[in-house]
């Protein structure tokens, strides 16, 4: 690995510039070249924080820190297109500037470091396995062996992971993306049984799901956005709430209108899921997005820890997880968006410290959730019906495969799926 640091000195006055210029145009342009692990953009301390821990004095304004994996690959970068369509940019906003490269001579390998710029060789430490063992229920009513078979099998399919989430199937490519959220990549696994780096660094994301074109569509903890798939490129869907950034989006939906509906907790805050930064909104919110964009739309701002969300079939229920208080909630919707309710629908929680986090609902509005010792099973009139026991603990899961019927479990360290009965 390679590093080149760049100093600018930029005026006060397009400081907001030259940072969305690096957001917009930068980044976009580096995550089109082969051998681009990362990136950050680091901007001085104010002058009296300075002066109070007895900085040294600095003459530029901003740091911006590249990261590529080898010399070459990083010269082919200056080569390319989209260096001589970005640099004019910066060099437009700057009033002087200076480099320096680096080789990497030492490397703490801790979270914080992978959560800049993804594992590195995260291809060689995944494990694609096939083994496969009975599937183990708990069994709380007679209807859950019309869901899952009790002579269904649970197949581990990759190992090797840090924590797993964010499972999406995408039909028309054959595959399953998900994502490593400290390992800040994003994964494809194929049905021949590879499992490969589809995006690194992810920012951290963590829920995906596919918008009505096909599109994928990212909850990214270090950005604080959502974003969806432009091409090369990727789009903003929603960053702020009233001039403040978001937390760090969790999980997302989208409604047969085109709506986005989104969590806001701030896991993504921690450092190694995103972070270390500060929350700028004072709640954790669950949101909506109108078809046609614009500003996110507050539903709660009520929850401890908004985690994963669904709607119902008819989409005239929204139930939200609150993994803080371990139970769902439920909210009704009538026409025009016009939201209401919020009582606690179903508790999921035992004697262990386990949180539920992610869910999904099937085509008959059984909710699958993850929580203590496996995924459980409720259905919709907030009755347990049973669970599914798994060996690590699962953080979320979504339904795939042709017919929609194989259940895709991202469990921390393993990726793991069981075919149901019942269809997602």
């Amino acid at each position: 690995m390679i590093k080149l640091q760049m100093f600018f000195k930029v005026s006060e006055g397009k400081s907001e510039d030259f940072e969305r210029m690096y957001s917009e145009v930068y980044v976009p342009a580096m995550r089109k070249q082969k051998g681009y692990l990362g990136s950050e953009l680091l901007r001085v301390f104010p002058e009296d924080i300075s002066k109070e821990i007895s900085a040294a004095p600095m003459d530029y304004k901003y740091q911006m820190e590249i990261a590529f994996e080898t010399e070459d690959l990083r010269r082919r970068w200056v080569d390319s297109p989209e260096h001589k369509a970005a640099w004019p940019a910066a060099e437009a906003l700057a009033s002087g500037y200076e480099w320096h490269g680096y080789d990497v001579a030492g490397l703490d390998q801790a979270v914080p470091f992978q959560s800049q710029f993804g594992i590195a060789d995260a291809e060689a430490r995944i494990k694609a396995v096939q083994s496969s063992e009975p599937v183990k229920l708990d069994i709380w009513n007679s209807r859950l062996k019309t869901l899952i078979s009790p002579n269904a099998t649970l197949d581990c399919l990759a190992k090797g992971f840090q924590f797993l989430e964010g499972p999406v199937w995408d039909n028309t490519r054959g595959c399953l993306f998900f994502s490593d959220v400290p390992g800040n990549t994003k994964y494809r696994y194929t049905l021949d049984g590879r499992v490969s780096v589809y995006r690194k660094p992810s920012d951290n994301s963590n829920g995906h799901i596919l918008d009505k074109q096909g599109r994928l569509v990212a909850c990214e903890h270090h950005t604080r956005r959502l974003t969806r798939e432009a091409g090369d490129d990727l789009e903003i869907i929603a960053s702020t709430y009233k001039g403040k950034k978001l937390n760090s989006p969790n999980d997302v939906i989208m409604a047969r209108d085109g709506s986005f509906l989104f969590t806001d907790p701030a896991y993504g805050l921690q450092p190694g899921l995103g972070g270390p930064a500060k929350a700028e909104l004072d709640f954790k919110g669950v949101y909506r997005v109108p078809p046609e964009g614009g500003e996110p739309i507050l539903i709660a701002d009520d929850f401890d820890a908004p985690n994963g969300i669904v709607l119902s079939p008819d989409e005239k229920r929204l139930f939200v997880t609150d993994s803080g208080k371990k139970h769902i909630r439920v909210f009704d919707i009538a026409p025009g968006w016009k939201i209401t309710g919020g009582k606690v629908f179903v508790e999921v929680k035992d004697e262990s410290n386990e949180i539920p986090d992610g869910m999904k609902i099937d085509v008959n509005g059984n909710i699958f959730t993850t929580g203590p010792k496996g995924i459980w099973i409720i259905n919709n009139k907030a009755k347990l019906i049973g669970r599914i026991q798994l060996p690590e603990v699962a953080a979320n899961l979504n339904w795939g495969g042709p017919d929609r019927n194989i259940l895709y479990i991202t469990a921390s360290t393993g990726l793991y799926r069981i075919t149901t009965l019942t269809k997602g």
